[in-house]
């Protein structure tokens, strides 16, 4: 079984190598502040973790913008327009998939990126709902003032636009076929160490963080149990560094107060 003294090894087998283990954290679905939210916000802070907060850009509130600027580590990402499903029936849920049409789908993009580009560290990347999207899109969305875009799973190697960086996530701690809370340890461990062996021996693309995706509207207490375990295990170890999203996507600065 597939416990921390695994992860512990994988991590050592890094530092044998020289190397530094990269992590980035990114928690999707944030609207407005919810105790939900201000705990997933302090457990960022006390650990000192960054923090890519997803924000969902139609009804994201003023003072989620407010609570973001008065935390110490949390950056804010565009996570699509108002996070509606536009999949035709039996089809994979997505807001910006290849059913609609590119010119209103851009429009949507525009229209939030505005919209979010006031808010304190506001990172300009754009993070799908359901981590879905055309790839017709990317060009668009580049033109747009968006410098990235983040999705699940190991990305290809090529950068698909110059100067727009592709950075996913690469373990969910929901389980959203079964029980909807945590997935478990074992299933968790097996997916971040599997992504950071990827990398270290050259299967994956070594240059990307390997990524945490959480949603923290629908945690149980598993799901806090594990993120705050993580967090404790890994901060101040040697081969291990968290990064922000100026980092993880190669931005030499995030837009918005607070930068």
């Amino acid at each position: 079984m597939t416990d921390w003294v695994d992860l512990d090894r994988e991590l050592a087998n890094w530092a044998a190598d020289g190397r530094t283990a990269t992590l980035w954290w990114r928690d999707d679905d944030a609207i407005e502040p919810t105790p939900q939210l201000e705990r997933m916000l302090n457990l960022s802070d006390r650990y000192l973790v960054p923090l890519a907060l997803a924000v969902v850009p139609r009804p994201a509130t003023s003072a989620l913008a407010e609570r973001i600027g008065r935390a110490k580590t949390t950056h804010a990402l565009q996570h699509g327009w108002c996070h509606r499903n536009h999949a035709p029936p039996g089809a994979k849920a997505a807001e910006f998939g290849a059913h609609r049409e590119p010119e209103t789908m851009l429009a949507e993009a525009r229209e939030g990126f505005s919209r979010l580009a006031s808010f304190p560290r506001f990172s300009p990347i754009f993070v799908p709902p359901w981590n879905r999207i055309d790839p017709a899109l990317l060009t668009g969305l580049r033109e747009i003032g968006l410098r990235g875009l983040s999705g699940y799973g190991p990305r290809d190697e090529r950068e698909p636009i110059a100067g727009f960086t592709v950075a996913n996530t690469h373990a969910d701690i929901v389980a959203w076929k079964t029980s909807r809370g945590f997935v478990g340890l074992e299933k968790i461990l097996l997916e971040l160490i599997g992504h950071l062996r990827a990398r270290r021996t050259g299967v994956a693309d070594v240059g990307e963080p390997t990524g945490l995706l959480t949603h923290h509207l629908v945690h149980d207490e598993g799901c806090w149990t594990f993120i705050e375990a993580l967090l404790a295990r890994t901060t101040g170890a040697s081969a291990v560094c968290w990064l922000a999203p100026p980092q993880v996507f190669a931005i030499e600065s995030a837009t918005g107060a607070g930068a």
